[in-house]
């Protein structure tokens, strides 16, 4: 009940209180006999401990190392109350969660497959990108908010994931039959790892068909250099360099199936002359075998000529019969004429070269070095030569004049 104005707060008078307030007008009155003033102090509102609240997620901060080319994997994610089912995208580094476009190059959406566990997350197919650093952030599945199948349904921030991986569009070269080597570059020297190359068949890493059609044979493992004994005996032409990286934390071996060589890190250019070439010479005749075509070709180049099955079966010991004639393998001097658009390269053989060489088809086995000189250097065929007989030599017989 509310007091009466000007009245005591109690009734009987015996049970009023000595201080009491005069509702009309707010103010407080002092009853007592003696009156004193006094003050009337308030204390605010105060937390009171009612129990407790855990909010279940992710911790904050996180660092994570993927390798380009390969499935990215996420592992040891630490939070409270993490839980299969939970996922987790990719975006730009910093690019701030629920107001950022997934990245996707990480694999699929850039959306990982859910948890198992809470703690590790796989995504699907493989990171197709350089060495680069992405932010990641997390989403747990609500009926009626969220399904987490968008980018902006993920608005927790877990930290970053660094990939690493060589610099793309990349350029190489090497000859043909001779040791070939490259550099590889990384967007950061100092993130390179090991890894292995392999050069394609073709102009794309298809992550199909096998080691043994690669113009270079094998992968070669390295982080930044890589060697091949060799360059195999194929046409000249531009060839994808595909790139593994090899995991530190495999439990087997990796880089050992063409499946993993996904990455295109750029091109080869195998310089050398085309396959397939023809040429005609007559027996007796100074020869020129011109115009030779082919990638890169420069002056210095030479050709051997044999009547073999092959080049790799050269042989500078031994003869070949032919028609019950010994002919020896025959190398020509060093080309000429790389530079002229109207012959192009070319190789000459004098009359007497051409003396000895019966008349029949010839293999052209090509070096792309002046100092070849042994049987393993020319293992590239470049073509064939058709000697033709050719007139035969003419001698002149002297007259005698008085029987004229």
């Amino acid at each position: 009940s509310f007091w009466a104005a000007g009245q005591p707060s109690g009734s009987p008078p015996v049970e009023e209180p000595w201080i009491y307030m005069d509702t009309s007008t707010g103010q407080w009155h002092d009853a007592h006999d003696d009156r004193y003033d006094f003050g009337i102090v308030c204390q605010g509102s105060r937390a009171l401990p009612t129990g407790s609240i855990t909010l279940s997620g992710p911790f904050a901060g996180h660092s994570f190392g993927a390798s380009a080319g390969r499935a990215l994997e996420i592992s040891n994610l630490t939070g409270l109350s993490l839980l299969a089912g939970d996922f987790l995208v990719v975006i730009p580094r910093n690019g701030p969660c629920g107001d950022s476009s997934s990245v996707l190059e990480a694999g699929g959406e850039g959306i990982s497959f859910p948890s198992a566990d809470g703690s590790a997350y796989l995504w699907p197919r493989f990171v197709n990108a350089f060495g680069q650093t992405w932010s990641l952030c997390w989403c747990r599945k609500a009926d009626g908010w969220t399904d987490c199948r968008h980018a902006k349904d993920f608005l927790i921030p877990v930290g970053e994931v660094q990939i690493l991986g060589p610099s793309l569009e990349q350029t190489f070269s090497c000859t043909l039959g001779q040791i070939c080597s490259v550099n590889l570059t990384w967007p950061n020297e100092a993130d390179a790892t090991d890894g292995a190359l392999f050069v394609a068949a073709g102009s794309a890493c298809t992550g199909s068909g096998s080691f043994e059609n690669s113009p270079l044979g094998d992968p070669s493992f390295g982080s930044t250099e890589f060697f091949w004994p060799r360059a195999l005996a194929v046409a000249a032409d531009a060839r994808a360099v595909c790139w593994c990286g090899v995991e530190s934390n495999a439990t087997g071996k990796s880089c050992e199936t063409i499946e993993e060589f996904r990455i295109q890190v750029g091109v080869m250019e195998l310089r050398g002359p085309h396959p397939n070439q023809k040429f005609t010479c007559s027996v007796r005749s100074p020869c020129q075998i011109a115009p030779i075509r082919g990638v890169g070709l420069e002056n210095g180049f030479r050709v051997l000529l044999t009547p073999r099955t092959s080049c790799d079966k050269v042989d500078f010991s031994q003869p070949t019969l032919v028609g019950g004639s010994a002919v020896w393998d025959l190398v020509t001097d060093a080309a000429g004429s790389c530079g002229s658009y109207k012959t192009g390269c070319k190789v000459l053989l004098s009359a007497e070269n051409m003396t000895a060489l019966p008349p029949v088809d010839y293999r052209l086995c090509w070096c792309g070095d002046a100092n070849c000189d042994t049987e393993t250097d020319f293992l590239t065929e470049l073509g064939r030569l058709r000697v033709k007989d050719g007139p035969r030599q003419q001698f002149s017989r002297g007259v005698n004049a008085r029987a004229s």
